[in-house]
């Protein structure tokens, strides 16, 4: 009892600001200094999230923060990413003009969708500097709507909110948590706790309110079909849910999706594994699958001759979908390749390399990694390759811009919904990339 009355104290007189980590006004040259968290946890952040001995968790110290609550109405609906996007939300970090990406995406939003970027109060005019650098017009950066919040990372897509909207039209969040582990004195938690704590810290500004499960994992593992199913990879979430504050079975962990999105189906995909060299990817159902309408399923499909194992993971995740009435239309990932090991995810210039050798890591390119921002399909593409593997992924791109464009246009009619690719080589070794970087509602 005296450690929560010490921990609401301490909420009390710092504020909603007290997670928040100390930082001095950044010009850009600074912020291009600045390492980038990758969308996965690091060693040392993992090492710094395992339990200690009378450590307790953010939802322990700050309840009203990070609190577990009671479920949303069952009035409520979780719409499919695929129908009309009223708006979107991205997060734009102390490193997020590191990212050209971002900054793409942006371009792409305002004045389609309302477009709302999360930023601290320390970033706020070097974000804006550099739109400004990369030929944003005063008009366009007028149509940002700048929310000052704390955040660790870029991640939003695994760390933000997902949207329900209930029967009366109006809208609520869902927050899973994220990467924050436990705490000595709940005081200084390790991990990305600003992140964690996001949206229940801009909520107010959007009158909705949050429903916090007790579940940890990553946004970017959870998709629908927007008619009452809910789909998530099989190895990370089942981990992440066994430990000291509860240990769910599969049905368990199922049953959470369940009540807290209103989906009284869930199914498990298998996860992608190791590659033949060793590589680990990160295990989010973003990365392979999307769908484009409630009955219609884009998946990734590997070349046996390239990753054998995974490409049969996926052939049995898509059997798995058909046998359960979705149209899946396959489409291809990119031919496996690696980049120079340089101590940061980004990539440099030039630093692809065909894979097999010391100082490299896998990149993990993909094109269902998409999201649809209101009359635009937004599809990541990746043009700094080996040369020796050029030809093959620039058909393999053009086949993938194809098959989206053909299946939105069946589905919505010739041209109502255009691809736009967009150049995605700075951020793929982080694992992650267009769709883990936005969160649309």
């Amino acid at each position: 009892m005296a450690k929560k009355w010490i921990c609401r104290l301490a909420l009390t007189l710092a504020g909603m600001w007290l997670l928040a980590p100390a930082a001095a006004a950044q010009d850009l040259q600074t912020l291009h200094k600045e390492p980038v968290l990758p969308r996965y946890q690091t060693e040392m952040e993992k090492k710094q999230s395992e339990e200690v001995l009378g450590g307790l968790y953010i939802w322990e110290c700050f309840p009203t923060l990070a609190g577990f609550t009671e479920r949303p109405p069952k009035t409520a609906r979780f719409p499919g990413e695929f129908e009309q996007t009223n708006g979107v939300f991205y997060g734009w970090p102390i490193y997020g003009c590191q990212m050209p990406e971002l900054t793409e995406l942006i371009r792409n939003s305002i004045g389609n969708v309302p477009t709302t970027v999360l930023v601290p109060s320390a970033q706020r005019f070097a974000a804006e500097a550099c739109l400004r650098g990369r030929e944003f017009t005063d008009e366009q950066i007028a149509l940002i709507d700048w929310q000052i919040i704390p955040l660790d990372g870029v991640w939003i897509r695994d760390y933000g909110q997902e949207v329900l909207r209930d029967a009366d039209g109006s809208q609520l969040f869902v927050d899973m948590g994220y990467y924050s582990g436990p705490s000595a004195g709940c005081v200084s938690f390790p991990g990305r706790p600003n992140d964690d704590v996001s949206p229940t810290r801009y909520a107010p500004a959007f009158g909705v309110n949050v429903y916090r499960p007790q579940l940890r994992t990553e946004g970017g593992n959870l998709t629908t079909d927007g008619a009452g199913t809910c789909f998530h990879n099989q190895r990370m979430v089942l981990q992440q849910n066994q430990f000291s504050r509860w240990s769910y079975t599969q049905e368990q962990l199922d049953d959470v999706y369940r009540q807290y999105y209103n989906c009284p189906n869930v199914v498990t995909l298998e996860s992608l594994m190791r590659d033949p060299f060793g590589f680990q990817v990160i295990d989010h159902i973003d990365m392979t699958t999307t769908f484009i309408s409630p009955t219609k399923v884009l998946h990734g499909q590997y070349d046996p001759a390239d990753d054998p194992v995974n490409a049969a993971i996926l052939d049995q995740n898509a059997e798995l979908l058909t046998s359960l009435g979705y149209n899946v239309v396959r489409i291809p990932m990119p031919k496996p390749y690696c980049t120079l090991r340089t101590g940061s995810c980004i990539a440099q210039p030039g630093s692809a390399r065909e894979c097999g050798g010391g100082g490299l890591d896998r990149v993990w390119a993909t094109y269902a990694n998409s999201m649809r921002v209101g009359s635009k399909m937004l599809v990541p593409v990746y043009r700094d390759v080996p040369e020796s593997m050029r030809k093959i992924i620039e058909q393999q791109e053009a086949m993938a811009l194809a098959i989206y464009q053909a299946e939105l246009d069946a589905e919505y009619g010739k041209g109502v919904v255009q691809v736009v690719p967009i150049i995605a080589d700075w951020m793929i070794p982080c694992q992650g990339t267009l769709h883990c970087i936005a969160m649309t509602y």
